[in-house]
């Protein structure tokens, strides 16, 4: 009998334990990446749901007038935004395109906090070009996130805008 070969048994038994032992390690890495991706996708699905429930953004009317209009020699767009929703509004990106699709000025108005039924008044600064669209995306504070996140599925986009002298 040779003895400086391991036994069938032996070698059997070796390659057992390491296929549990892999398997285990397997599993164990498995069940966290699975964990982890469930609690992203109830984080996603949350914020969703708080930005299509408590938010709604409007353009406030005067005696049936919109408040939006723009002053194409000065390069002003005037607003009056009104918050409709539940919760307080922490910021408005604001998007300007003008003809053709072209987009004129996309900037981020971080002093706009609007709370629940709410308005603010805003002129934005543009490069001069005549408007087609103003798009008004609002940011809000959603549960577990560390910073106010963009709810672009209550885009609140306005098409003709009036142009005043």
């Amino acid at each position: 009998m040779n003895s400086k070969a391991i036994s069938p048994l032996i070698a059997t038994v070796l390659l057992i334990g390491f296929a549990v032992a892999l398997g285990a390690i397997i599993m164990n890495w498995g069940n966290t990446f699975t964990q982890e991706q469930i609690e992203s996708a109830e984080l996603r699905a949350d914020r969703e749901v708080e930005c299509g429930l408590d938010v709604e953004l409007s353009i406030k009317e005067i005696a049936g007038e919109p408040q939006l209009y723009y002053t194409n020699s000065t390069g002003n767009l005037t607003f009056i935004l009104e918050n409709r929703g539940r919760s307080t509004v922490n910021s408005i990106r604001i998007r300007i395109i003008g003809q053709n699709g072209t987009n004129i000025n996309e900037t981020d108005l971080a002093d706009t906090k609007i709370v629940s039924g709410g308005t603010i008044k805003r002129d934005v600064v543009y490069t001069n070009a005549y408007i087609d669209q103003v798009e008004f995306i609002p940011y809000l504070n959603t549960t577990g996130a560390v910073t106010p996140s963009l709810c672009t599925r209550n885009t609140l986009v306005k098409d003709d805008i009036p142009s005043k002298a």
